[in-house]
């Protein structure tokens, strides 16, 4: 028998058919494949039947009726290994509706529609200028997507796996290994884990988290396997475990805008997958599952996000996303995404090739966080940095005080944007997180 407290609702983005409870009669809600918000009437005719997408509507506030789990992927069972990546992006939702019920689906549908009206979602309009003391934050599905995350599912630790012998790194007094997780999307996720040379007690030892930087936060980026000389040195050498993980949707091939129509397919195809990963927020939130599973000796109480330049940006979004994080390093951050990639907004072909750009550029700014980002923040930043604004770090420092968040800030004059301020800024984050 068809469930009469449900109803059958089309959504005008996706055109995905959905069924909510007949509570949401007369409010606003979002789709939670596309986003897209509707405001649903009293039922007046019958859609036609079509794949239905079961999301209830419980009684919670709006912004966390789609709200996603404190982790929100999935990796495959034995059965299914093999499986990621191959649905096409057509058809991301599984069918929910067997042939046996189709003559109740039908029969319920003839009976009970809706009509309702929608809107594209539009984010809060995030300015140079300081926010209020308490600004609104994205609901927990955005960046909106046309691929929706809300539909990747946790599962038990034990699928991750088994940590594999620690080798030397160079000549250095650090261990390594290179951990692989399969998953169910996107095939595979891969880490760089350095430890400190010796035995560790349970629970002794900081880890810090990094993804790489580099990006023009439009898509995501891979990891290498480590070379001696390199930046996560500094933070072992201290006595921490340093854990890189790589941000899906990373750019594949030698492409530029001078390619033409393959260059923006390619770049499209990354940054939709980047953004169903949340910016790489999601793929940190699984090294730090994986680290808490199987690394005994990691300090729960001390998990640690660092990044600089594009993953400076990653590591605010994560700390702000992840209440694990107790501190947050973040060195030349793009704290708001729409004065550096704003201009794009204005070439209609852009927009086309890049789907959920303009609420991306809200979504995916720090600044729209600064509510939820609770742990201490360390930023350094250089006056004569030629490639993100020294006077955007200091608006995002200053609304994050303002928002009665504690932050030392590090205001260098002329160490640029690079290597200088790198060398300059580590050990003085290092001491930070001493204290």
């Amino acid at each position: 028998m068809p469930d009469n407290s449900k109803l059958q609702v089309r959504c005008g983005g996706c055109q995905t058919q959905l069924r909510v409870s007949t509570d949401a009669i007369g409010k606003t809600i979002a789709c939670p494949k596309c986003g897209n918000k509707m405001k649903l009437a009293k039922p007046a005719s019958s859609p036609p039947p079509e794949q239905v997408v079961e999301v209830g509507f419980p009684d919670v506030k709006q912004d966390d009726l789609f709200g996603l789990p404190a982790t929100s992927y999935s990796m495959p069972s034995v059965a299914n290994k093999g499986v990621a990546g191959s649905k096409k992006r057509s058809t991301p939702w599984p069918l929910i509706v067997g042939i046996a019920g189709a003559g109740a689906v039908l029969l319920f549908l003839a009976t009970v529609g809706v009509i309702f009206l929608s809107t594209m979602i539009k984010g809060p309009n995030v300015t140079a200028s300081a926010p209020q003391k308490n600004p609104p934050a994205l609901p927990a599905n955005s960046p909106t997507t046309t691929q929706s995350i809300s539909k990747l599912k946790p599962t038990l630790s034990d699928a991750f796996p088994k940590l594999g012998p620690w080798l030397p790194f160079g000549n250095t007094e650090i261990l390594y290994q290179r951990v692989v997780i399969p998953r169910s999307v996107n095939s595979r996720l891969n880490l760089n884990i350095f430890m400190p040379k010796g035995s560790h007690a349970d629970k002794s030892l900081p880890v810090v988290f990094e993804a790489p930087s580099g990006t023009p936060l439009l898509h995501g980026a891979s990891i290498e396997i480590p070379q001696p000389a390199t930046e996560y040195l500094p933070f072992t050498d201290a006595g921490m475990i340093t854990v890189s993980f790589e941000i899906d949707g990373p750019m594949v091939g030698d492409l530029s805008p001078e390619d033409g129509e393959i260059y923006w397919q390619k770049l499209n195809e990354a940054f939709q997958k980047f953004l169903a990963a949340d910016a790489g927020v999601e793929n940190g939130k699984m090294a730090i599952d994986f680290v808490l599973d199987k690394l005994p000796m990691a300090d729960p109480k001390r998990l640690i996000t660092w990044g600089h330049s594009s993953a400076a940006t990653l590591s605010l979004l994560l700390a702000s996303k992840d209440p694990r994080i107790s501190r947050c390093i973040a060195m030349a951050p793009c704290t708001n995404l729409n004065p550096r990639l704003g201009e794009l907004l204005k070439e209609p072909g852009i927009v086309r090739r890049l789907p959920n750009l303009k609420n991306y550029l809200v979504a995916g700014s720090p600044l729209t966080h600064i509510a939820s980002l609770k742990c201490p923040v360390f930023i350094a930043h250089a006056k004569n940095d030629d490639n993100e604004p020294f006077t955007q770090t200091k608006t995002y420092v200053n609304a994050f005080q303002k928002a009665g968040g504690k932050i030392t800030f590090l205001e260098f004059e002329r160490e640029g944007h690079y290597q200088p301020l790198l060398d300059a800024g580590i050990p003085k984050a290092i001491d930070w997180l001493k204290q």
